[in-house]
């Protein structure tokens, strides 16, 4: 670059200093960036230059940026929870004194999120992490920019909806890329047809990574939830978060993929747990398909496939080998017989006696159905009431995550 030219904040190509117009792209560079957006023209670790803003989440900020050292263009994302500090000037950002725990813990994740994603760099479709680095109270990301569209944009030209054979071959390697994310003990938490892209080569990826999606109890840092894509879990802090919950939204999104038409969100179901996928939807899908959406979309976390392997199973033969998990009979346990005082301390009427009896047999039947069904029967009956009743109870093992961890971060 000669010594007479500046690189644009828009498009990372070279253009006279002074120009407020890139020649290339049309971009203004004499329209400042708002705080607490770093400054354009920025040097962070004396590599990497700041262009313009890309795009905001409730956590963080992603950048047009060019890598120094190598002359490359590449995309930054700054951990930025907005509502947590502020930035006048500079590089520092200035936490808010009530909320500095919390801010601890966010930016330790989002460190976590991108150091992981960078591991995965095998698995093409995820976000292709070159540096992860902390400075001036936040940290950042970098990663290789991508040429594409979204998922949602796609569908919607003509003749883009998908067959079914179509979409497990698109979305199988998304689906093993996320299977290993979450053995890192990490969660998307918030796919969408906004959230995929489709690259220029017809292959989707994975972007909207963010630690925000599992802070449900904290409304600074919620992002919005994609309705008819997230599962029940999604809006009730109660219910723990895990790999089901990209089970549900990825089954959500091949269905789309598929008939062009979303779900009832969670909520709706909620009121009315009959998922009914219409005679002319049914029509695109063949048994096999019907049967594992099916697995998948069910409203509560405990009726789906616990892992993205699970799933896969379901859909049909995959790359990876798949373990089968042992089957356990239920174990019918005998009632003990009701113990009666040998000698009352007072005595008490023929039907007084028979109705105490009869209403302490209620109580041990009722309180041995319902530790039966959330410990073996729920694998074997549907009961939606009671789903309902005792989803939120963590402890419970029709609650218990089995294959990941329970207090995963989202990605």
């Amino acid at each position: 670059m000669e010594d007479n030219q500046r690189l644009c904040s828009h498009c990372m190509r070279p253009m006279a200093i002074g120009e407020p117009v890139c020649p290339h792209c049309g971009g203004r560079q004499d329209v400042p960036q708002p705080a607490p957006f770093l400054d354009l023209q920025t040097v962070l670790e004396g590599r990497y230059l700041i262009g313009k803003v890309l795009s905001v989440q409730t956590d963080s900020v992603c950048y047009m940026a060019q890598d120094l050292h190598t002359n490359q263009a590449v995309w930054l994302r700054e951990f930025l929870p907005q509502a947590l500090l502020t930035r006048d000037y500079g590089l520092d950002v200035c936490v808010n004194e009530s909320d500095e725990a919390l801010y601890g813990v966010c930016l330790q994740e989002f460190l976590q999120l991108w150091r992981a994603i960078g591991s995965l760099d095998s698995y093409t479709c995820l976000p292709q992490v070159r540096d992860v680095f902390a400075s001036g109270g936040t940290a950042y990301a970098v990663y290789s920019p991508l040429s594409a569209i979204t998922l949602e944009t796609y569908l919607q030209k003509p003749d883009k909806r998908l067959s079914w054979d179509s979409a497990c071959r698109i979305f199988h390697p998304v689906m093993l890329a996320l299977g290993r994310l979450h053995a890192c003990g990490l969660l998307h938490g918030n796919l969408s047809p906004e959230a995929l892209l489709v690259g220029a080569d017809g292959k989707l990826h994975v972007s909207g990574f963010s630690v925000a999606h599992t802070k449900l109890q904290i409304p600074e840092l919620q992002a919005e939830i994609p309705e008819g894509f997230a599962p029940i879990e999604r809006y009730d802090p109660r219910i723990r978060l895990g790999a089901y919950t990209d089970v549900y939204a990825m089954a959500a999104l091949m269905y789309y993929a598929v008939t062009l038409e979303r779900l009832p969100s969670a909520q709706e179901r909620a009121e009315n747990e009959d998922l009914l996928i219409p005679a002319h939807a049914a029509a695109r899908l063949n048994a096999d398909a019907l049967g594992a959406l099916t697995a998948a979309l069910q409203l509560y976390p405990q009726r789906r496939p616990r892992t993205m392997e699970a799933f896969l199973e379901q859909l049909g033969p995959t790359e990876q080998t798949s373990v089968p998990r042992p089957v356990q009979k239920p174990a019918i346990p005998v009632p003990a017989a009701a113990k009666q005082d040998e000698e009352p301390a007072e005595p008490t009427s023929p039907g007084m006696l028979a109705l105490k009896v009869f209403l302490a047999s209620v109580l041990v039947i009722i309180l041995l159905f319902c530790t039966l069904y959330t410990t073996v029967l729920y694998r074997y009956i549907d009961i939606p009431f009671m789903d309902r009743a005792f989803a939120s109870v963590s402890f419970l093992p029709m609650n218990a995550e089995t294959e990941t961890s329970a207090t995963q971060t989202t990605a």
